[in-house]
């Protein structure tokens, strides 16, 4: 009896893990990863070996501080990146960057699982990147490491975890983690000047303002919902949230039967076309 019991346990609990994997929505997990030496290995960005290819993968949830400046993105991020922590030297910010990308390879000279859908990350450093968790040979994930050594900070792209975990609950997690750091003067918030947190983070507020205010004067001219199978390019780039590569994907995609055919349409996802819904419309394909 006792044998059927153990049997019964260890099936119920296999079921259990089988539940799990199929609601990671896509997630493959690639064990025995291995960081690839890169010139553009970053804290949250980082050419990886998961096996069968190498990828360029960057971490959901976190945002590094910048290692370098290419061009004019890279300086309005690390300059977005000082004003988060409150720092006002940028080079002290670019010096934090080099320290998370230290921090990041020697968290991971140990082979690693890597837990990514293979979703395209946008970005200016040269390579196609792919969203993706790291979970390091010590159990711990690197984007959690990264936040609670002051490394990082709890911003970018979310979604639910390789444990089954909603997106907010993570985010409350990093957030959390966030606090402690900053409490700890750990990292980045060794350098934090509250008061400029205050001023520097109103002025962030402001500009988003004023660029909503922008998106809105945009579609002003919009007077009703225009039709995806029939809109010219430039009707498609008036509507905030699609530049001229995403208008032309969707034009290149027609015909469309609903609304809900876009997201076949490469870079637009739940969240983005849930922002362009309203100003779009689907009329019926004659022949």
């Amino acid at each position: 009896m006792k044998t059927i019991l153990k049997t019964l346990g260890m099936a119920w609990l296999a079921l259990i893990a089988m539940t799990s994997l199929s609601l990671a929505e896509g997630l493959k997990a690639y064990p025995g990863s291995t960081l690839v030496d890169h010139e553009f290995n970053d804290g949250d960005s980082f050419f990886v070996d998961i096996g069968d290819e190498q990828i360029h993968l960057r971490l959901y949830f976190v945002d590094a501080p910048e290692s370098v400046v290419f061009a004019d993105h890279d300086a309005r991020r690390v300059n977005d990146q000082a004003r988060y922590f409150g720092i006002e030297d940028r080079e002290q910010v670019i010096a934090l960057g080099k320290e998370a990308a230290t921090f990041t390879r020697e968290i991971l000279e140990q082979p690693f699982t890597v837990y990514t859908a293979h979703a395209r990350a946008l970005g200016g450093s040269g390579s196609s990147r792919i969203y993706g968790f790291v979970v390091a040979a010590n159990g711990r994930d690197l984007g959690e490491l990264l936040v609670e050594n002051g490394l990082a900070r709890n911003f970018g792209v979310s979604r639910q975890n390789y444990e089954d975990i909603h997106h907010d609950e993570v985010e409350s997690i990093l957030r959390d983690l966030e606090i402690v750091a900053t409490l700890n003067r750990t990292g980045a918030w060794a350098l934090s000047n509250p008061e400029l947190i205050i001023q520097y983070r109103a002025e962030q507020r402001a500009e988003r303002q004023a660029m909503q205010r922008l998106m809105t004067s945009r579609v002003k001219a919009l007077q009703d919902a225009i039709d995806v199978n029939t809109a010219e390019q430039s009707e498609l780039e008036k509507i905030p949230g699609i530049g001229p590569v995403t208008a032309g994907r969707i034009i290149d995609g027609r015909p469309y039967a609903s609304i809900d055919d876009l997201k076949k349409v490469p870079g637009i996802g739940a969240k983005t076309l849930e922002r362009i819904a309203p100003f779009l419309s689907v009329q019926p394909v004659n022949g």
